[in-house]
């Protein structure tokens, strides 16, 4: 199983460009790591929706909004609003720290309404996974792996040679469905 899959939607390059290396790491440590446990039971994991606002759009708010399930999927979605004045002109530390303070809000939301709705089997090792790779990103270097995109593809690609030697050979979509799902994994 997987904490967060993240996903964006930005207010033009400049914008994406900003905190492309939030995007990443956010998901190399909570969706690709395949050392993440099995937390939930009717959900397979959080989405995490980056909203940067930029000179083609703003977003007009800033931090956690717009929590839900998802209709026909097996997961919440979350939205993290960034206005432009909060990385325009931020150094990497500073938006680093500002990032991963609303993502831990947004998770805080998520982790609430899952206990509400009854999704949480294993409350402990999320919260311990969410903290351990908070940590992660957050003792990381800027030119660390995690901030490095091709991390996300270099797992998929050990699992599918992982499935090749299995025998299973499953193509990379069927792979992230089934790594989504918490089916197949490495080590």
């Amino acid at each position: 199983m997987r904490v967060f899959r993240v996903g964006s939607e930005t207010g033009g390059s400049e914008a994406g460009e900003a905190l492309a290396f939030a995007h990443t790491a956010l998901n190399n440590v909570f969706f690709f790591d395949p050392s993440l446990g099995s937390y939930f039971k009717d959900l397979d994991f959080f989405v995490l929706a980056l909203r940067v606002s930029g000179r083609t759009k703003d977003f007009k708010s800033e931090g956690p909004g717009l929590l839900k399930k998802s209709r026909g999927h097996r997961f919440y979605t979350i939205d993290l609003v960034i206005p432009e004045s909060k990385w325009k002109g931020a150094s990497f530390n500073d938006l680093r720290q500002y990032v991963i303070d609303g993502v831990t809000e947004c998770f805080d939301l998520c982790l609430e309404k899952a206990q509400r709705d009854g999704c949480i089997v294993n409350e402990e090792k999320l919260r311990s996974d969410f903290e351990a790779g908070i940590k992660k990103i957050l003792c990381a270097n800027s030119n660390d792996s995690i901030f490095n995109k091709s991390k996300g593809a270099e797992i998929l690609k050990a699992m599918e040679v992982e499935s090749d030697r299995l025998g299973l050979n499953l193509g990379k979509q069927e792979l992230l469905a089934k790594m989504q799902k918490g089916i197949f994994t490495l080590g």
